[in-house]
């Protein structure tokens, strides 16, 4: 009879409970064939080793988490969660408690899985190994089981993030933390939103005030006031109790504002003595006030140029932009597929039947330049979703890419040159967006509709449409 150590085999519903030390137990969870085997199944494996840290996590758990295998292996399991988007609390209960089974929430509320919880024993250690799998419920299924109620609205949450962009944003968050002011680069439609409110979410300040401010939408008029607020009779129309600001309405939580390239130079100049030192004077106030708020900013537009053209004021760039977080565009990242499969899992869980795409339909979308980015990628698994049954197929999707707004053919660019004369390449340029701007709400007959088609706010696409 051999004198062999019995290796635990593990089916992740159930443990079987075969002593072994934990040195075995370590080597076996580095074997490649153990890595080849947790590697192709789609529930999500976390091994916890007896001193709370993350042992060994499968590529479906770092889908799940948003977290990479090297940022999670070898740190603490309580760090993991809290970077995971899964409700901490109710996790530390269910490990607490002893319970085997339970279905538990992310933070924002937005996801649920059905969690399963084993302990493998160890011959040289009171404390075992822990084996958690979880797999994500499908809405309308189990839906009334009880999990932990949702404690806050991070859209962030879940995220896929390839892993170069993944160690920028874990450096984004350090930084957030210690105040240092961090600036969000990319083009429209990267998510440079969630990518903020998932910096915010993994903050110590989680759950407190994120107020995402569209700098583009405010008119010049009434930045002042919408920024820093006003007391009661501060000017004719005052809501007679006054207004807080947005500042003052992000107080001890995160500030993100979006599309600051947009604010006009007359404006920077009172946006940036409140950068200097934390302070604000709300119009009509005789009063200084100091506000606790953590501050991101984000724009498409290229700053350190505008400066140079004397568009943006450099003391602005340089409070705003001590950490600067680089997002790809969707043509620039290898995880097209995954992000792909992300959207369609979202959308089968609201159906009957699943959507499936065809080969050709998938290597379409892949291959295609999607200018929109992230958002026009999830456009497209939308549009496929309303208009497929059960398979999208090529036909489909080339349905979509046949509702191009705008073709070069359309544009006269011969009379274009030649009514330039002497007026300023600025003017023209202008007049061309509002062309397009006019061109698309007639096509689909209301202004929202045409600033989500363009991918811009309602009030930028207005401002555009009556600039002379």
């Amino acid at each position: 009879m051999s004198d062999a150590p019995r290796i635990p085999v593990m089916n992740f519903g159930r443990a079987t409970q075969a002593p072994v030390t934990r040195a075995q137990l370590d080597a076996m969870l580095r074997e490649p064939a153990f890595a080849a085997f947790v590697a192709i199944l789609s529930e999500a494996v976390i091994v916890v080793d007896c001193d709370d840290n993350i042992a060994c996590i499968n590529p479906a758990a770092e889908r799940l988490s948003g977290v990479s295998r090297e940022d999670a292996e070898q740190r603490p399991f309580e760090k993991f969660l809290r970077r995971s988007g899964l409700d901490l609390d109710a996790w530390l209960s269910v490990a607490s408690k002893g319970r085997v089974e339970a279905t538990l929430g992310s933070l924002d509320g937005s996801r649920r899985f059905l969690a399963s919880r084993r302990v493998i024993p160890l011959l040289d250690s009171k404390r075992g190994y822990v084996v958690l799998t979880l797999r994500e419920e499908k809405r309308g299924a189990d839906t009334a089981r009880a999990g932990a109620p949702p404690r806050s609205g991070h859209r962030g949450a879940g995220l896929m993030f390839p892993a170069d962009l993944n160690r920028q944003i874990e450096r984004a968050i350090r930084a957030h933390e210690r105040k240092v002011r961090v600036i969000l680069l990319g083009e429209s439609g990267v998510g440079k939103t969630a990518v903020a409110d998932f910096i915010h979410g993994r903050s110590s300040r989680d759950g407190a005030p994120f107020v995402h401010v569209n700098c583009g939408s405010i008119p010049e008029t009434l930045f002042e006031s919408e920024m820093f607020g006003y007391e009661r009779g501060a000017f004719t129309g005052a809501l007679q109790a006054g207004k807080k600001g947005f500042i003052e309405s992000a107080a001890g939580g995160t500030l993100f504002l979006d599309e600051i390239g947009e604010i006009p130079l007359t404006s920077q100049a009172k946006l940036l003595k409140f950068l200097e030192d934390g302070t604000i004077q709300p119009i009509g106030s005789a009063m200084v006030r100091r506000v606790d708020v953590k501050v991101i900013s984000a724009t498409n537009r290229d700053l350190a140029q505008m400066v140079q053209e004397k568009q943006f004021r450099a003391d602005l760039f340089y409070r705003i932009s001590t950490f600067p977080v680089t997002i790809p565009a969707l043509r620039e990242r290898t995880d097209r597929g995954e992000l792909i499969d992300s959207f369609l899992e979202r959308i089968n869980s609201t159906r009957k039947t699943p959507l499936v795409l065809a080969r050709e339909c998938r290597e379409a979308i892949v291959q295609y330049h999607t200018p929109g980015n992230i958002r026009e990628l999830k456009g497209i698994l939308d549009y496929l979703d309303i208009i497929s049954d059960d398979v999208a197929g090529y036909e489909e999707f080339a349905s979509y890419g046949n509702r191009s707004l705008v073709k070069s053919s359309d544009v006269n660019f011969d009379s274009v040159l030649d009514s330039c004369g002497d007026e300023k390449l600025k003017h023209h340029v202008a007049e061309f967006e509002k062309s397009i701007i006019n061109r698309t709400i007639e096509s689909l007959g209301s202004k929202r509709a045409a600033a989500r088609a363009l991918g811009i706010d309602i009030a930028t696409l207005i401002r555009k449409q009556q600039k002379t």
